[in-house]
């Protein structure tokens, strides 16, 4: 119990220090969020959500899955010491990630007036998707240098780069870039500050990693891939079809302001999770180094412990968007008030991901991508069933109802998994 007890208060030391950043990345995000759909109006804050969502799915894709690959290699190599294969499994991701974000980036680029009008029916999309498109390759890095920098256990830089810098430098572009640009103005203050934020992170994993007198060694790629392409599927679903699906959806059979509206809505919904974001950036290196050892007893009990203290944490926020919701979205101004119903069914799903934890990240760290992956293929064809089913007669209430079930599922499902692979249960109270 002394070893579990001293990686307890390790993760909640790091812990603390992480959810610190999220509470003033999350309030900075919020506060972006309330100055856009201000300045841009529902119908303005469709056609930036709608390019924004477009470009995230291109980013997802582009990645290949590499984030949470190189979370793993990173996270176990360095546990061993080997700063050889950290530095060079790093490299070699980052540069296949660079190169694949950037030939995405000029298609969507090239493409954006034949999307805009032919897809969307939405002329005044162009110009806001031509600008966004580059948020392929920044936001790519961004997010890779992060999770890389999680896995050295560098929980400061981490989340500066993921969640602090990006909305506090795009609140310093988004008033002077709407005024000049419109809407268009909104995804170039997302593609600068990504942007900033990327080379920030790449100076702090530079600094860190160049200390080790280890030269970066040849990673095989096959391995990295052999990751990844489970992973890829998974990523796709998870962080691009259930996140930005939906709002590529109702651009497509709704109109731009259930698109602006819906977008605040999902925005608003995942402050719940952020508690949990928190702990599990400094969770996972800890749960890669108890697998590696084979130890899955204080495995299951850290995981559900740090899970329930997430839940209580967020049960706060889940009272307040359940019970005033119609308030929280008012803050982004009239136009808004009608999804508060929608906030409250997606908060519902929120908490389900925070009760279960960790299980993706186990999943990936203990070699079963396939597992995570075919979850995530059956939550996104239950959120597309659900979707056609629902959006035509209730609107963006029908869009969070098929969203909140599908991420449900995938959470339940990992968890399954975990339990079937690994041995361990991770649901608080219930955990062996």
């Amino acid at each position: 119990m002394t070893r579990l007890d001293n990686h307890s208060r390790d993760v909640l030391s790091g812990a603390a220090l992480a959810f610190g950043l999220r509470v003033i990345g999350a309030g900075l995000a919020f506060i972006l969020n309330v100055v856009a759909a201000r300045l841009l109006g529902a119908e303005g804050a469709g056609l930036y959500f709608l390019a924004l969502s477009i470009t995230m799915v291109g980013s997802v894709v582009a990645r290949m899955g590499m984030e949470s690959s190189l979370l793993r290699f990173v996270s176990s190599r360095a546990a061993k010491g080997d700063w050889g294969e950290v530095k060079g499994v790093f490299l070699l991701g980052a540069r296949l990630a660079g190169c694949t974000s950037l030939v995405l980036a000029v298609i969507c680029a090239v493409s954006a007036e034949w999307l805009a009008e032919s897809v969307f029916d939405e002329p005044k999309l162009a110009e806001p998707l031509k600008w966004a498109s580059f948020g392929i390759v920044t936001f790519s890095i961004q997010l890779i240098v992060a999770e890389s920098l999680k896995g050295i256990k560098r929980v400061r830089d981490s989340m500066l780069v993921s969640s602090v810098l990006y909305p506090l430098i795009a609140l310093l572009f988004i008033w002077p870039s709407v005024a000049f640009m419109g809407a268009a103005g909104a995804n170039f203050s997302y593609v600068a500050s990504t942007a900033i934020a990327s080379l920030v992170g790449l100076l702090a994993w530079f600094r860190v990693t160049g200390k080790q007198s280890d030269k970066a060694s040849e990673f095989p790629l096959s391995l990295l891939w052999k990751s990844c392409r489970s992973m890829w599927v998974a990523t796709i679903v998870n962080r691009a079809v259930i996140v930005w699906g939906p709002l590529l959806l109702l651009g497509i059979w709704s109109t731009t302001e259930d698109v602006g509206v819906f977008g605040a809505v999902t925005r608003i919904s995942t402050l719940i999770s952020f508690f949990l974001l928190s702990i599990n950036t400094v969770l996972a290196p800890k749960i890669a180094e108890f697998h590696h050892r084979g130890d899955n007893k204080n495995l299951a009990r850290l995981a559900t412990r740090f899970a329930l203290m997430a839940t209580v944490a967020a049960s706060p926020m889940f009272i307040l968007l359940i019970g005033y919701g119609n308030w929280v979205m008012g803050t982004f101004g009239s136009d808004f008030e009608r999804g508060g119903f929608a906030l409250a069914i997606l908060s519902i799903g929120q908490v389900v991901s925070s009760l279960t934890g960790i299980a993706p990240y186990v999943l990936t760290i203990s070699g079963h991508e396939t597992d995570l992956r075919n979850a995530s293929l059956i939550s996104a064809l239950v959120l597309v069933v659900l979707f056609v089913a629902l959006v035509p007669l209730y609107g963006i209430n029908g869009a969070a109802v098929a969203t909140s079930v599908a991420t449900s599922l995938a959470c339940i499902l990992n968890v399954y998994h975990v339990k079937r692979r690994v041995g361990v249960l991770l649901v608080p109270f219930l955990g062996r």
